[in-house]
């Protein structure tokens, strides 16, 4: 398995929350730090005329997302480019464990390990790890679950849900979702947490209970520095 985390270089801490992340899940030594696309490098006339961002593109994104996308794309290009890579494992920079569960860091990479293996049994393109979305958590359709044990803590049941998510600061795809995103958005039109969502060929799940959640008070500045904090899960409300 590839795994990949994106870091701003030119943000303050990107680089430095990527390799602590990293660091506490014990991954150091085989996950690999992957510089983003700046926005201060693009040019709107230039991703236009290179046929890399579709011109209707900029009335419903900005700079910031554009270079999200491309930045995504060019680690599915990564991940496809070694043969011997079955998943791919992506972290944005803003990453974090979600603080509502009590597990072992250091165990999580086992899990995720484990949860790829179920893209044979349920045929998932891509698993989302961290999603984000305000629709009703009433509404999660279980396809999978799996209990892991801990040492420390009580064992943790995390099943896996059919349904759409948004929030890319954590997922996992495999060879053929990678293919799929690269050929979906090309040139990129949408911002790259919410086409996948829509795409018939597509198989876009999510882990539940979230396994990580975004950090945007230690590290503001991000493309949705504009919303809330800290973004649920899931909608808990009956309405």
């Amino acid at each position: 398995m590839g795994i990949f985390g994106i870091a701003l270089m030119s943000r303050k801490g990107s680089k430095e929350n990527v390799e602590e992340f990293f660091r506490e899940m014990r991954i150091s030594d085989v996950a690999n730090v992957f510089a983003a696309v700046d926005k201060k490098d693009l040019s709107q006339k230039a991703l236009i005329d290179d046929d890399l961002v579709a011109e209707s593109a900029f009335k419903r994104m900005s700079m910031g997302e554009v270079a999200c996308a491309l930045s995504h794309r060019e680690i599915f290009k990564e991940f496809l480019s070694n043969k011997k890579l079955e998943y791919a494992m992506i972290f944005e920079d803003d990453v974090m464990f979600e603080p509502g569960l009590m597990i072992q860091h250091e165990d999580i990479i086992k899990w995720i390990f484990s949860l790829a293996q179920t893209s044979k049994e349920v045929g998932w393109d891509g698993l989302n790890l961290g999603r984000c979305s305000l629709r009703r958590c009433s509404n999660d359709i279980e396809v999978l679950s799996r209990y892991f044990p801990q040492k420390k803590y009580e064992p943790i049941n995390l099943s896996i849900i059919n349904r759409d998510s948004q929030c890319t600061h954590a997922y996992l795809v495999t060879r053929k979702g990678a293919e799929l995103l690269l050929e979906a958005n090309d040139p990129i039109a949408v911002p790259e947490d919410h086409y996948r969502n829509h795409l018939s060929t597509f198989r876009y799940m999510t882990v539940k209970p979230r396994l990580f959640t975004q950090d945007r008070i230690n590290l503001p500045g991000g493309i949705h520095s504009d919303q809330p904090s800290h973004l649920p899960e899931c909608f808990m409300g009956t309405g």
